[in-house]
C-alpha cells in the first residue's frame, strides 16, 4: 500500500513518565483505576484516529503467487497492529504514511487526555518545551502526559524480531 514499493514502516510510541506520574499524582486504587482506565482509552483511541485519518482501505486482486485459494477480490487494511496495551503501541503501517500516523497519534493522545479533564497543566499559560523535540517550532503543550513514537522504515521483508529490536 506504500507509494515506495518494497517498504514497510514499523511505529513503536510509549507513553511519557507514566511512573513518574503515578507516583506523585496517584493517591489510592480509584485513583489508579481511573489513570490507568484513561490511559488505554486515549491510547487505543489515538491509534485507531491515526489510521482511519491517513490510511484507506483497497481492493486486492489475488493472483497466483498470492497464496489465496479464491481468486476473488477482498478489501485489505493496509496496516497490523501488532499491540495495543495500557501506553505502548507497536504498528506496522505503509511506509510513506508513518511519520503522519505516528504524529496524529501523539496529539491525539493529548487531546483525548485533555478532554477527561484530568490532565491539563495547572498553570494557565501552556507550556511551549513541556513533551516536545523541538519547543521552539512545536504547538504548546497542555497537556501533563505525552507520547513518543520511533519509527523504523525497513525492507517489506524485514523479520519482525529484528524490526522490533531496531525500533
Amino acid at each position: 500500500a506504500s507509494l515506495v514499493k518494497g517498504f514497510v514502516a514499523y511505529i513503536y510510541a510509549d507513553g511519557n513518565n507514566m511512573g513518574g506520574y503515578i507516583q506523585k499524582e496517584i493517591k489510592n486504587p480509584e485513583e489508579y483505576q481511573r489513570f490507568s482506565r484513561d490511559i488505554f482509552e486515549a491510547t487505543e483511541k489515538s491509534v485507531y484516529i491515526a489510521l482511519a485519518k491517513h490510511l484507506k482501505p483497497h481492493k486486492y486482486k489475488p493472483d497466483s503467487q498470492s497464496g489465496r485459494k479464491s481468486q476473488k477480490e477482498v478489501w485489505i487494511h493496509p496496516f497490523e497492529i501488532l499491540t495495543i496495551g495500557g501506553d505502548d503501541v507497536m504498528l506496522i503501517v505503509p511506509a510513506d504514511r508513518a511519520l503522519a500516523i505516528a504524529k496524529t497519534i501523539g496529539e491525539e493522545f493529548e487531546n483525548i487526555l485533555l478532554q477527561t479533564g484530568s490532565y491539563k497543566l495547572d498553570n494557565s499559560r501552556p507550556s511551549y518545551a513541556a513533551h516536545r523535540y523541538s519547543p521552539e517550532k512545536a504547538t504548546p503543550s497542555q497537556c501533563k502526559l505525552s507520547m513518543s513514537a520511533g519509527v523504523l522504515i525497513t525492507a517489506e521483508d524485514t523479520p519482525i524480531y529484528y524490526a522490533q529490536n531496531l525500533t
